[in-house]
């Protein structure tokens, strides 16, 4: 190998990155201990753009294109490193390759349950989750404000920082819409939208936009279901089933089951009010008996039967009495 050929070697003349990932925000195109030759050809492809470092500053933000490297389409990096015109020496510099696409389908959820304030009940606590969709649309911004030097970073990286950002604004938006918890279940699309509107700035600070953002569901968890005594009489179960009537529709199911005690008639009459129907007695948790009851979402609640007076026929049974509550 010839003096020129070993120096040719040591010179980078092409630069490119062919993404085959699904998840690299990032990528530093490895120049190691080499220099880059003026004149070299950068390829900058869709949904991609370049970005050089010198010495830890931003330079030069190149986008989709063919580039042949010179003074005058690094006019930062020239200045940074003081060219005169006509510069054709090689240089040093870092090149890091910044995906631009839609990166679908990332997942959040609340790690725990969190404390909101719910403006029928008080303080309550929920877990929630669902997905959102974001991608970069300035470049200089995100490394600037948020990569640093790493060689690869991935969306894995950010899940955490994003988690508790969409958690964080949820919880703000639920006590901005003053909507009750009870009621929210009817209203996803329209509250995941509003949470999306809230949190676009802090996107955005970081050189990124979210594209998408969907409540897939929020919950009371199993211990905090009960309700407190202060909140008793008001209604509170009805209007929970009703709502999640309202989302088990829009989700496009089409049969609802529930179970309710024989010594429970409030919880009982509550349910027949939504328009559930009794199907049958049976023995369940821990061999308690428990109604189990039944509703088709595609059919017209029936009005339960009246007397001559206009008044709903009432029975009095026994809740002693399982014969007869089961020929109910």
């Amino acid at each position: 190998m010839g003096l020129m050929d070993f120096i040719k070697g040591q010179l980078i003349e092409v630069i490119e990155w062919t993404d085959s990932s699904s998840d690299t925000i990032v990528y530093r195109f490895p120049v190691a201990n080499k220099e880059i030759k003026m004149g070299a050809m950068l390829t900058v492809r869709e949904s991609q753009a370049a970005v050089f470092v010198n010495e830890g500053v931003l330079a030069d933000v190149f986008y989709p294109g063919l580039y042949e490297l010179n003074t005058e389409n690094m006019p930062i990096l020239t200045k940074l490193k003081s060219w005169k015109y006509g510069f054709n020496s090689p240089f040093k510099a870092e090149v890091y390759f910044v995906n631009t696409k839609q990166f679908l389908d990332q997942r959040w959820g609340t790690q725990s349950p969190v404390i909101v304030k719910d403006p029928e009940i008080g303080q309550v606590r929920i877990t929630a989750r669902g997905k959102f969709s974001y991608r970069v649309v300035d470049p200089a911004k995100l490394m600037r404000e948020h990569f640093g030097t790493k060689a690869i970073y991935k969306t894995s990286e950010l899940e955490e920082t994003f988690r508790s950002y969409i958690v964080q604004y949820m919880k703000d938006t639920i006590a901005e819409a003053k909507i009750s918890l009870f009621d929210l279940g009817g209203q996803l699309i329209e509250f995941s939208a509003k949470v999306r509107n809230n949190i676009k700035e802090k996107f955005d600070q970081f050189g990124l936009e979210i594209v998408d953002l969907v409540v897939e569901d929020i919950n009371l968890p199993p211990e905090a279901i009960a309700v407190h005594t202060d909140h008793r009489g008001k209604g509170l179960q009805r209007k929970l089933a009703r709502a999640h009537l309202v989302l088990a529709e829009d989700l496009g199911y089409h049969h609802i089951l529930c179970t309710v005690s024989p010594k429970n008639p409030k919880s009982l009459s509550n349910m027949l009010s939504c328009g559930f129907l009794i199907e049958a007695l049976r023995p369940k948790f821990q061999g308690w008996f428990r109604f189990i009851l039944h509703k088709d979402l595609m059919k017209a609640h029936l009005s339960p039967a009246k007397d001559a007076d206009g008044r709903a026929e009432q029975i009095a049974i026994s809740i002693s009495d399982l014969e007869g509550l089961e020929s109910v």
